[in-house]
């Protein structure tokens, strides 16, 4: 977010630390995108397999309802973090920088371990499983 890069200009007092960590943040953000759209690739094989008819729309509304649902509780926990930390538009306090990293760092990183177990736990995912899923599909003529 646009808000939490101007305050993260406040949290670093080193300008070379504050390059890194941006740096960190957009590869991390990056690379979170671009493994959703090479897993989502694979469910929805899986699920043409199963369904036997494609519905790649359907499962494209799905994934962009919590896409949206994701924005909406990020809003809310930015707005209960800063409001616990009496935020201030100059985060002079250190509870209110502890509030902002931990709205960049630790808060985020536990709904992605969250959601990294949900994944192995509930979906077997292997190259292997993915070429005989890709096989099937061909051979089925979708």
């Amino acid at each position: 977010s646009i808000i939490f890069v101007g305050c993260s200009v406040f949290l670093f007092k080193n300008a070379s630390i504050f390059i890194i960590w941006m740096v960190l943040m957009g590869l991390l953000s990056g690379s979170a995108a671009l493994s959703t759209s090479l897993i989502f690739s694979d469910v929805v094989d899986d699920a043409t397999l199963i369904s036997k008819k494609r519905q790649e729309s359907l499962y494209s509304g799905v994934l962009t309802f919590f896409n949206r649902l994701g924005l909406v509780v990020e809003g809310w926990l930015y707005a209960l973090v800063l409001n616990i930390t009496n935020y201030d538009i100059l985060p002079t306090s250190n509870i209110v920088k502890i509030g902002i990293l931990s709205l960049m760092s630790w808060i985020p990183g536990i709904f992605l371990l969250i959601s990294v177990i949900l994944l192995l736990t509930r979906y077997n995912i292997s190259v292997k499983k993915s070429f005989q899923t890709k096989i099937q599909l061909k051979e089925m003529g979708l």
